[in-house]
């Protein structure tokens, strides 16, 4: 790279196999800066996205982010990172997947909820959930979830809690419930006052005690 002079990085891009983390992460670095990015360029890097090396990863996703939003034959080759567990690459695939247009968002999260792995499915929810957070497409998400919850036979802890993230409804804070912080169902009933009634007892020994 240092002989590489006034030649274009794209000259690197067959030889990034053989180069290790900080050399794939340099020549990632150069291409980027070479505008508009073309075919070539987009591909080495939605396909570094998925480095074995985190460094790498890391880098790239951030000039991702610099860089834009990402066409949809992108997001679907993302999609398929999310068979994987590395929590560093499901965030930045996730966070790369929110940031198509909402169409296209919703339209990567049904897919995700509807494949085969497990791993997918439950990222497919995550975005789910990210996409009310935002008010984005609030209910086509929600009924995306609900359909999701009634045909799952069986759904994990963590499906459950992300599912009751995506379905609950945000209420009106009020000073009855302290303001969303006190449970009412926790606490012990309020009887309302009643007036009891006492029997005036009046004998003839009662009024002989009282005037004697």
């Amino acid at each position: 790279m240092q002989t590489l002079g006034e030649r274009s990085p794209k000259r690197l891009i067959p030889y990034l196999p053989y180069l290790g983390s900080s050399g794939r992460s340099r020549v990632a670095w150069l291409l980027a800066q070479l505008k508009p990015w073309d075919s070539d360029i987009r591909a080495v890097m939605f396909d570094l996205v998925g480095d074995a090396s985190s460094w790498v990863r890391e880098q790239v996703v951030l000039l991702l982010q610099q860089h834009g939003a990402i066409v949809a034959e992108e997001g679907t080759q993302l999609e398929q990172l999310l068979t994987r567990k590395a929590s560093d690459l499901r965030r930045s695939v996730l966070g790369l997947l929110l940031k198509q247009p909402d169409e296209a968002a919703i339209a990567s999260a049904q897919r995700l909820v509807e494949a085969k792995q497990a791993p997918q499915r439950q990222a497919g929810l995550e975005l789910l959930r990210e996409m009310v957070q935002q008010n984005r497409l609030t209910d086509r998400a929600r009924s995306l979830a609900t359909n999701y919850q009634t045909t799952r036979s069986k759904l994990t802890v963590t499906e459950t809690q992300l599912l009751n993230g995506i379905l609950q409804t945000e209420t009106e804070a009020t000073l009855t419930d302290a303001l969303g912080l006190v449970k009412l169902d926790d606490l012990t009933p309020i009887a309302p006052p009643q007036v009891i009634s006492t029997p005036i007892i009046s004998t003839p020994a009662a009024i002989g005690c009282l005037t004697a």
